[in-house]
């Protein structure tokens, strides 16, 4: 089948209408407008320069693989007028659950109060299409939901047009049902008992992009009033299991540590204490480490359990203040950042000689740890039998995690139930499940359910990190022009381990040279240069300093591409040309052209306000664009570090932000606004102030008070946005934006930041 053709089948003998609908795809399929998977590059080493994300980028290959079992989704439109659709994906503020809906009514126009979404249990039968990440849920569920809900008004509209006995052209569909020519309207819910012969082709077409009604208007999040009302339910607020134990995870001070001796008796004598249990819960971390499983070997957690979570929480604050359990030195015992450093420096491949009479810009840029610290702390609720097992927590890719604690306990898989939740906050950490293993096992070695939950100060110490990166950029110029661009990007290692890389894999041996790494792969995916500026190498070099990593928001572009936004800077002043028109003239893409003229136009670009110095960054990825001006002051902190906290002042605010965001077709442009105001600030709280210190093998933050992330305070009081979006047949699918911006924000801040106080930045956060 071609991938955009669809069956929509009805399930015979259902109450309700049931449409399953989706594509399927060989691995080497071509993609709409890009060219085949096989020989995306050269045969052989390849050519330095190939530019893979050029016309073929993460979401491409993460889209693809989903693909094969799209079909395996369902949509039900119930007797009560009501279209229920399973979600294949997690949510975890981004707000895809409502941008689903909003598909669904698009073409049922049957009203968003009522569609309902739920969140499907993990089911390895869906394999690759249930995984959140990579900036591709819009992108790969636009075309089969939209499909789904029109193939059952479709199937509606021929049951009306028996019934009524007038063409389906003479009726109209609409308001949650359908109307013949005499304007009587037979419900949705009275025309959901249609049946068909399962795998009739309905041959239902979505709309023209330009009759959209639904898609590309302000959409409040249909959860919106539970939360603001503290009625949204997530992990610690569901009544599911019975009676109980209310837990904590207490973890090695240090990085990977394990336990060694624990003073149980003194343990179960503290006030509010049930009941205590050594467990290892090792989900897969990284280069050469084979999982481990058992209640006790060599545990890596203790779980205390007490009446409540605040008697818990005070047995957790005693056990380490008394010493009331040891631990083994961790894998970077003796290490902290300094060494990190001279790691990745040493690490860092070579770059081309400086030639004689030949005029180069260059630069050196380093970024520490960062945490991704999510609002709601790693948590999860089970149940473990001997025999089954049943877990809820905002799992990101469940299908993983329930294979692993299937293993981990010794159960067949079917034995096990995972139960996604919606999560508050993950930017990256809900990839991976430590707490929905930990609650399994602890159930099992408590013989009672269990609600478990990662104090703040365990979430922070226990964060998988943003790894530390070292940059080493130049730009070689010749005749008036650049004529070489190469970034030397050197990480510690980022685990993809989760699954999010078996889904890249599964079609890696397509689209890539057999010597290509991994992790190179996945950097070409994502480190697209929006500039044409001569012969380009961006190449990646990794060190695997034995640290629990994971993806964080814009895993490669958001060091990667803000580094070269500060060279891009320093460049157009080497031609002694404006930057933000020198990015104009260098910008391949339309669409990036587009959002730089308007900031430029609508900012007061060149006019900054008095006391501020402006910045420009601009980034194209996940096939959209996005240009940041902003307006940087020298102001006293409002939220100065505490006494004792690691890093100094943090005295800058952005007070002005102007941005314009690029893309295809716009689903809800209340939540791609929110998404921008989010890139904006990742990008004054990475270049600014937020960081994580490791010292002797252990992180030394612990709350938002000495993370010191960005906050309402530091917000700019100035916001204007606008998006770009296509109301044509230009695109006819839509872009992604949960990552596009943050390189262009990071870089705007670093490069007022440069204006400001006339020095060249380059260690980031700026105070770490």
């Amino acid at each position: 089948m071609d991938r955009r053709r669809f069956l929509t089948r009805i399930l015979p003998g259902t109450t309700a209408l049931v449409v399953v609908g989706g594509w399927t795809t060989p691995a080497t399929a071509q993609l709409p407008g890009f060219p085949p998977v096989d020989g995306l590059l050269p045969d052989g080493d390849g050519l330095p320069g190939v530019a893979l994300d050029d016309f073929y980028d993460l979401g491409d290959n993460l889209i693809q693989a989903a693909a094969p079992t799209m079909t395996l989704m369902r949509m039900e439109i119930t007797e009560d007028g009501r279209a229920l659709f399973e979600l294949p994906r997690a949510e975890v503020g981004q707000g895809i659950d409502t941008t689903v809906a909003m598909m669904i009514d698009e073409e049922l126009d049957i009203g968003m109060d009522n569609i309902v979404v739920t969140l499907s249990d993990a089911r390895p039968e869906l394999m690759f299409n249930q995984i959140t990440g990579g900036s591709t849920n819009t992108r790969a569920l636009y075309q089969p939901v939209s499909r789904m809900a029109a193939a059952a008004r479709e199937a509606m509209a021929q049951e009306a047009s028996a019934r009524l006995g007038v063409p389906t052209s003479a009726l109209v569909v609409g308001g949650g049902g359908i109307a013949g020519p005499d304007g009587i309207a037979i419900p949705y819910g009275s025309l959901s008992q249609a049946t068909m012969v399962l795998g009739t082709p309905l041959g239902s077409a979505t709309k023209p992009v330009a009759d959209h009604r639904r898609l590309g208007t302000f959409q409040a999040r249909t959860d919106a009033l539970a939360a603001v009302t503290g009625r949204k339910q997530y992990a610690m607020d569901l009544d599911v299991v019975e009676d109980p134990l209310h837990c904590v995870a207490v973890h090695s001070p240090q990085i990977r540590g394990t336990l060694a001796a624990f003073d149980e008796a003194a343990i179960r004598a503290l006030p509010g204490v049930v009941d205590v249990a050594a467990i290892r819960s090792v989900p897969t971390l990284g280069i050469g480490e084979a999982p481990s499983y058992g209640l006790s070997t060599n545990p890596t957690a203790l779980i205390v359990a007490g009446r409540t979570f605040g008697d818990a929480l005070k047995a957790e604050a005693t056990i380490k203040a008394q010493g009331l359990a040891t631990w083994t030195p961790g894998t970077q015992a003796g290490r902290g950042d300094a060494d990190h450093r001279q790691d990745l420096v040493a690490a860092t491949l070579p770059i081309s000689p400086d030639l004689p009479g030949v005029e180069a810009v260059s630069g050196e840029f380093e970024f520490n740890h960062i945490a991704h610290a999510p609002l709601e702390t790693m948590t999860a609720v089970a149940h473990t039998t001997d025999s089954s097992c049943e877990v809820w927590s905002a799992m990101k890719i469940p299908i993983p995690a329930q294979e692993e604690i299937a293993a981990q306990l010794g159960l067949p898989i079917t034995s096990v139930t995972c139960h996604v939740v919606t999560g508050g906050g993950s930017f990256g950490r809900r990839l991976f499940h430590e707490a929905a293993a930990e609650a399994a096992i602890a159930s099992r070695a408590l013989d009672r359910p269990v609600k478990l939950m990662w104090s703040r100060q365990e979430d922070m110490r226990g964060d998988r990190l943003r790894p530390r990166t070292f940059h080493r950029i130049k730009v070689t110029k010749a005749l008036g022009k650049a004529v070489a661009f190469e970034h030397r990007f050197t990480s510690g290692f980022t685990s993809f381990s989760h699954g999010f890389g078996d889904a890249v894999t599964s079609l890696i041996g397509h689209a890539t040279p057999a010597q290509y790494t991994f992790a190179q792969y996945i950097f070409e995916l994502m480190m697209n240069q929006p500039y044409d500026l001569g012969l380009n190498t961006q190449l990646l070099n990794e060190v695997d300093h034995e640290i629990n990593t994971g993806s964080w928001r814009a895993v490669y572009t958001g060091t990667g591409r803000a580094a070269e936004e500060i060279i891009i800077d320093e460049l157009a002043a080497s031609f002694d040309t404006d930057p933000l028109e020198f990015r104009i003239r260098n910008a391949k893409d339309e669409g990036l052209v587009r959002c730089l003229e308007w900031v430029r136009d609508n900012g007061g670009w060149g006019n900054p306000a008095p006391g501020t110095a402006q910045g420009i960054g601009a980034n194209s990825e996940h096939r959209s664009n996005m240009a940041v001006m902003v307006e940087l002051a020298e102001v006293e902190d409002p939220y100065p570090a505490p006494p004792g906290a690691r890093g100094g002042p943090s005295n800058y605010r952005v007070t002005k932000a102007v941005m314009a965001f690029q893309t295809g077709i716009v689903m809800n442009r209340a939540g791609l606004e929110a998404q921008m105001l989010g890139h904006l600030n990742d990008g004054i709280s990475s270049i600014l102030r937020a960081s994580i210190h490791i010292e002797d093998g252990a992180i030394q933050e612990s709350a938002f008070s000495d993370f010191r992330y960005a906050r309402m305070a530091h917000h700019p009081p100035e916001v204007l946005m606008h998006v770009f979006g296509s109301t044509t047949a230009e695109s006819a699918e839509p872009g992604g934006a949960g990552e596009t911006g943050i390189a262009a924000a990071a870089g705007a801040v670093a490069n007022a930041y440069a204006r400001l106080t006339g020095t060249a930045p380059r260690t980031f956060p700026i105070n770490h």
